[in-house]
């Protein structure tokens, strides 16, 4: 007598992380703090958990771990992941200091000045913007070193114990105030000169070694501040979108520039667009929806919007920022409840004084003035796209290659692989990856070789707020198996499912949940 084959079947709806595009509320609060106990304090101080006038802020999208940069505390202060999610965390590490409670200023290895811009490269080295030392440092594997380590290159200097100025040139930068990674490429921003260095290739230069590019002025020895396409007057931070195009806080111009493919363009190119003014030749600092004041950070999400800090304690949000004309409005303000209102203030839905930002789906925004770090989540999402999800055996056999590629990703903190032995159990994997951010993400992890001859695998995404969701569930059969295959899948209307012997069958239908929803017997001739 012929054995019955008893079959399992899982049917999972394919569901989209909920991440694509952020949606902000003019004045909505900020839900998280670091550098105070609470949102009503503002006390400085030089311990782990405290800030004096922090500066810049970057997070390392392979750890999660927060830098900050505090002037007044000469420091830049590591966090762990997890901290940007309770109020008051303790830092784990500095740099720039021998340890917490002190904060002297120096020109050495270990030292710092006043340091303000940061930026994380694809190696995790970390670059710092050390203004008054009238250079850039650059420390290896930033997210693991122990508090006080020495910095492994420099930019602006020849060596670690020079900070004089020095007649300008390629090879010098009067004060560093912001830097950004495209890819190996480094970006300067050189406040006191009045323009942009580029270096090449930069972890590999050596010390002192000169710029490859400069926008701004026409070559690496003018320094004349100007108000045109060409000209900047004391820029700020800087951002580089996955299209290439720079984005530059122009401070005293009052203004925000983009130079399109900013890496092809030639010495003391002009910019391609302008927002906070109407033409490259007006300058009127304003508070208004399309005007700015001081000029301090700006930063963009994977969804085309630009994030623009100045000094009516406020953030600028635009949309779709670089297909908008010259002084276009902007769609939202943070800090502050209206477009003309400047207040500052130590409430969840304030800022006072802010400096430079950071988007990774979270706003982050440093105030100066109340030496804190806030950060504000999206009032609400609309779905990121999950294009793909594999799985397949390595060569050996030995390991389960998993694959999967997103779009758009926002306010997504990472990706869990959870297993299952019959399509309907799932637990979690050892293998949990942090998201990428950018426009288009590839990701390729490995997994054990479990026992079982069939393995189920699914991608759990994980947002910074707790939310989750799953994707389709895929089946990796080991050879030699005997397999029931199923078409189309994903099915809609009608699907057909093919035995791989003639027997009489049970196929079981179970939802995500693991509820049996529908039961049918076959015949043993079909």
């Amino acid at each position: 007598m012929t054995k019955p084959l008893r079959c399992l079947f899982l049917f999972v709806i394919s569901i989209l992380s909920l991440n694509l595009h952020a949606q902000w509320s003019n004045g909505q609060s900020a839900v998280n703090i670091l550098g105070q106990p609470d949102f009503t304090t503002s006390t400085s101080g030089s311990g782990a958990a405290n800030f004096f006038s922090p500066n810049g802020v970057v997070v390392d999208p392979a750890t999660g771990k927060i830098f900050v940069s505090e002037a007044n505390n000469n420091r830049v202060v590591r966090f762990a992941s997890s901290a940007a999610m309770t109020n008051g965390a303790a830092a784990e590490a500095v740099l720039g200091q021998p340890g917490f409670g002190t904060n002297g200023a120096a020109a050495t290895q270990t030292g710092m000045q006043a340091p303000k811009g940061l930026a994380i490269d694809a190696a995790g080295r970390l670059w710092v913007a050390d203004p008054s030392n009238r250079r850039v440092l650059r420390f290896d594997n930033a997210a693991t070193i122990a508090s006080g380590s020495l910095a492994n290159g420099v930019l602006g200097q020849t060596d670690f114990t020079t900070n004089t100025s020095r007649v300008t040139s390629s090879t010098t930068i009067l004060s560093a105030t912001s830097v950004f990674c495209q890819g190996t490429t480094l970006w300067v921003s050189d406040q006191g000169n009045n323009r942009i260095l580029r270096f090449d290739n930069a972890a590999a230069k050596a010390n002192g070694a000169p710029a490859d590019g400069v926008l701004g002025q026409p070559d690496f020895t003018s320094t004349t501040y100007a108000l045109t396409a060409t000209g900047l007057r004391l820029p700020n931070q800087l951002f580089v979108s996955a299209d290439g195009d720079l984005w530059v806080a122009d401070q005293t111009n009052h203004r925000v520039l983009r130079y399109a493919a900013a890496a092809t363009l030639a010495n003391g190119s002009a910019a391609s667009q302008v927002l906070g003014q109407a033409t490259f030749t007006t300058g009127t600092g304003a508070i208004s929806q399309n005007q700015m004041s001081v000029v301090r950070g700006i930063y963009g999400d994977a969804g085309g919007r630009i994030y623009v800090s100045d000094a009516g304690n406020r953030v600028l949000i635009f949309d779709n920022a670089a297909s908008l004309g010259n002084g276009a409005n902007a769609s939202n303000v943070l800090g502050q409840s209206t477009f003309t209102s400047n207040t500052a203030g130590n409430l969840p839905a304030n800022l006072n004084g802010p400096r430079d930002l950071f988007v990774n789906g979270r706003l982050f925004v440093p105030n100066f003035t109340s030496h804190r770090l806030v950060i504000f989540t999206p009032s609400s999402t609309l779905p990121s796209r999950l294009l793909s999800f594999t799985a397949s055996l390595s060569t050996n056999g030995q390991s389960v290659k998993l694959d999967w590629t997103t779009v758009d990703e926002n306010n997504v903190a990472g990706y869990q692989i959870e297993y299952s032995d019959n399509g309907r159990t799932f637990s979690n994997t050892a293998v949990f990856q942090n998201a990428k951010g950018a426009s288009t993400n590839y990701y390729t992890v490995n997994d054990n070789i479990r026992s079982n001859n069939v393995l189920y695998y699914r991608l759990k995404t994980v947002d910074y707020d707790g939310r989750f969701s799953y994707s389709n569930v895929v089946v990796l059969r080991k050879s030699g198996v005997e397999v029931i295959s199923l078409y189309p899948n994903p099915a809609s209307s009608q699907l057909v499912i093919s035995f791989p012997r003639a027997a009489k069958a049970t196929l079981q239908f179970f939802d995500v949940s693991g509820r049996l929803v529908k039961q049918a017997e076959t015949f043993a001739s079909s």
